[in-house]
This record gives structure tokens, C-alpha cells and sequence, in this order.
């Protein structure tokens, strides 16, 4: 029965009758049936209409008050604050609820405090104040719970829960610092070994947040766990938590440029060459992921040496045809070098599937190149290695096939007005068409 009139009156949420009608449920049996009273309201923490979120709030509060002896407002009286609890009080409260639900109910309100909607910030604030005197000391108690709360809510598909927990990480790490960040970065790489993969792209959220408001002097110290942490989270097996991991990345760049690529680009280039597919096409995700950022010019200079001596294997090959579709045109500045380096490497290999990997990849670039200056510099490349092929002795003249196929290739992908236009580029440059 009890269970239904709850319910009943968060449904309400256009009545203030249906509101002090649940105050007056909450305070006749907040003691006697607490089990069955919070875990409700509870839940309606964070349901996405802020009216729901607001009325949890004020009956946990009136129940709160209610178990440990705070005396509350005047009836009508909807300004006025209860008086605060004394410390006997909120002693009393972790006796009554026991340490974990406690947590749980701070660490909601503590949430709270930052949602987007003003009335619900307020009546939260309102509630925490009155039970917490040291929000520090609260915080750092109840770190685990609440870091895992957060965490749970960044991975929301509710956009006012993922804003309010946002803000209530940030306002965390800009209030407490670095003795705060010592507690909360270990927690955040533990939940990185979860198999869960929503709750771990929470995670990658939750380390954008830190990155973003910590001071640098903080984040200094902590450099080399926010690194593995980064790391960690890249080589996740899942693509959207990649996808994710690459926003964390992103924003480890912008803090630590040189040490953010060589920490990681270059474990991610070594699993990419393990022999266990699943965690080779994990790096390859990730590499990719990595690419679509702001950052992928300098990025793909640090990746190409590994990824272009000749001869390039297949795995390397593969990896260069799916980095040149992420790439985009930032590509061209070291096309040529690549394709040349292709080139070379079908040449030299012997072994008719590793040649046709080099080929399929070939032809992966070139379907990439979707801007002029791209294309230019693919057609050059392949006319300037078919006329190093022609000119050999015919014994090894074995590029030139290959050769013309990408060019017949190439060819039937653009349309006859963007040929003519290319082709008269390049004579108007001195080039070969």
C-alpha cells in the first residue's frame, strides 16, 4: 500500500497537494517502513523529468530529517530552512541506513545539486547542506560510490543526467583538488577492467571531465596514470567505448602532447602486429578512432615509419588502407610517400596473398582520395612508377601490371568532367597525364 501512494504521488508531478500529501506518508513511516519507502524514491533520483527529480529529493529529505530527529519546516512554511543536523545526528543516520545506502543518498543529492534544472539544484542543495557540514570530508568518504554513480550517469542516454553529473565531477576535481584526484583517478582506471562496456565509456567520459577541470599543476602530478588509464581504455575490445577512449585521448593531447603520442601510439603499433586477430584489430580500431581527431596530422607522423618499411607487411598494410580513410585529406602531405613505398613493396614480395593484401590496400588509399590534390598525386605516383617499371628489362617489369590496373581502377571511379579537369591540372603543372 505504501509502495502504491508513493508512487502515486511522484506521478503527481504538477500537484504541490500531491507533494505534501507524500511528505505526510513520508514522515507518518519513515521510520517503521524505510525499506520499503526509499528504495522508490531512490530510484526517481534521477528520472528525466525534472518535477520527479525534484519531489525525490524533497521527501528524502523530509525522511532524512524525520529519522534522525531534525526538526522540519513550519507546515506552509515552504521557505524556510530545517535546522541543520548536529553531529550525534548524522552519526545517527549512517546507524539507521547503514554506510553504503548512506553513501548512496548522499552522493544522489550530491548530484543533484547540479542539475540542470534550478529548482531541483536548489531544493538539493537545500537537503545536503543540512545533513553534511564538511562536504570535503563527506566527498572523500562516500569517493566510491558516488565516482561509480557519476560514472553510471556519463554513460546515460539521458542528456540532463550526463550534463548534471559532468558538473558534479568537475565542481569535484576544481573544489578538492589533488588530494581528491589521488582517490578518484585510481577508482576511474579500476572501473576500466569492467565487462561492461557502457559503464566504461562512462569512464573514458568521466577522465575528459578531469582533464578538462583540473588545474595543470594537478593533472602534473598524475600524468603517467591519466597515460595508462588512456592506454587502458584504447585497447578496450569494444567500438564505441574506441570511439569514446579517442575523446580521452584527445584530451590528454591537449595537456601532453609529445608524452600523450609516444606513450601510447607506439603500444598501440606493437599489439597491432600481435598475432591474436582480436587484439590486432582492437589496435586497429583504436589507431583509427585516433585518427579522426583534431590532432591526426601530427599523429600520422609518428605512425608512418613504423607503418611503411618496405616491405610492408599485411597487417601494416591494412592498417595504412583503414588510417587513410580516417584521415581524410590531411593524408596528402605524405601520399605520395606512401604509395611509393606500396609500390615498392609489391615488388619485392614474392608470395602471391601478401601481394594481394598490398594491392587491396592500394586500392583502399586510392578510394579514400576524394579531394583534386589527392587524386593528382596518386596519378602522378602511378605514372611515375609504371615508367620506372617499362623502363627495366622486361624480366622485371613486374610493377607494371599492377601498376595500370590502379590507374583502370582509379579511372572508372571519377566521373568524365573531373578527369578532363584533373588532366588539364596537370599539364598546366608539367606533369604527365
Amino acid at each position: 500500500m505504501l509502495f502504491v501512494k508513493v508512487n502515486i504521488v511522484l506521478s503527481m508531478i504538477n500537484s504541490v497537494a500531491a507533494l505534501r500529501a507524500g511528505r505526510i506518508v513520508v514522515t507518518n513511516y519513515a521510520i517503521k517502513a524505510v525499506d520499503i519507502l526509499l528504495p522508490e524514491l531512490e530510484k526517481a533520483f534521477f528520472d528525466d523529468r525534472w518535477q520527479i527529480r525534484h519531489s525525490s529529493v524533497e521527501l528524502v529529505g523530509t525522511m532524512m530529517y524525520q529519522l534522525v530527529g531534525i526538526n522540519k519546516r513550519p507546515e506552509g512554511d515552504e521557505e524556510e530552512a530545517p535546522e541543520e543536523a548536529t553531529e550525534t545526528q548524522r552519526a545517527a543516520l549512517v546507524e539507521v541506513l547503514g554506510q553504503d545506502r548512506r553513501d548512496r543518498i548522499l552522493s544522489a543529492l550530491y548530484i543533484a545539486r547540479q542539475d540542470i534544472s534550478g529548482i531541483v539544484r536548489i531544493a538539493a542543495a537545500q537537503v545536503f547542506k543540512t545533513l553534511v557540514t564538511n562536504p570535503q570530508k563527506t566527498v572523500r568518504e562516500m569517493l566510491p560510490t558516488l565516482t561509480n554513480m557519476i560514472v553510471k550517469n556519463l554513460a546515460s542516454a539521458d542528456e540532463e543526467r550526463r550534463q548534471g553529473s559532468a558538473r558534479t565531477l568537475g565542481d569535484i576535481v576544481r573544489k578538492f583538488g589533488q588530494g581528491t584526484l589521488s582517490e578518484l583517478l585510481p577508482l576511474l582506471q579500476e572501473g576500466l577492467r569492467s565487462y561492461d562496456p557502457v559503464y566504461v565509456q562512462g569512464i573514458c567520459i568521466a577522465l575528459v571531465e578531469v582533464m578538462n577541470s583540473a588545474s595543470k599543476d594537478s593533472l602534473d602530478v598524475f600524468q603517467d596514470m591519466l597515460c595508462g588509464a588512456v592506454k587502458q581504455a584504447l585497447r578496450y575490445p569494444d567500438a564505441g567505448v574506441q570511439k569514446t577512449a579517442a575523446q580521452s585521448f584527445e584530451a590528454l593531447q591537449a595537456q601532453y602532447p609529445s608524452k600523450a603520442i609516444d606513450t601510447i601510439i607506439p603500444s598501440l603499433l606493437q599489439q597491432l602486429e600481435s598475432e591474436d586477430k582480436a587484439q590486432s584489430d582492437a589496435a586497429l580500431g583504436a589507431l583509427k578512432e585516433i585518427m579522426k581527431g583534431r590532432s591526426n596530422a601530427r599523429i600520422l607522423g609518428s605512425l608512418l615509419p613504423s607503418l611503411t618499411t618496405v616491405p610492408i607487411s599485411p597487417v601494416n598494410a591494412k592498417a595504412l588502407g583503414s588510417l587513410a580513410e580516417a584521415a581524410g585529406s590531411v593524408i596528402n602531405v605524405r601520399l605520395g610517400f606512401i604509395l611509393q613505398n606500396m609500390m615498392d613493396s609489391v615488388m619485392a614480395v614474392k608470395d602471391s596473398e601478401w601481394a594481394e593484401t598490398l594491392n587491396q590496400s592500394f586500392k583502399t588509399i586510392i578510394l579514400s582520395v576524394e579531394d583534386d590534390e589527392g587524386i593528382r598525386i596518386v596519378l602522378t605516383t602511378l605514372f611515375s612508377g609504371l615508367k620506372v617499371s617499362i623502363s627495366r628489362p622486361q624480366a622485371n617489369r613486374s610493377m607494371s601490371t599492377p601498376n595500370v590496373a590502379l590507374l583502370l581502377f582509379l579511372k572508372r571511379g571519377l566521373s568524365s568532367e573531373r578527369q578532363m579537369k584533373i588532366s588539364r591540372d596537370m599539364q598546366v603543372n608539367g606533369q604527365h597525364n
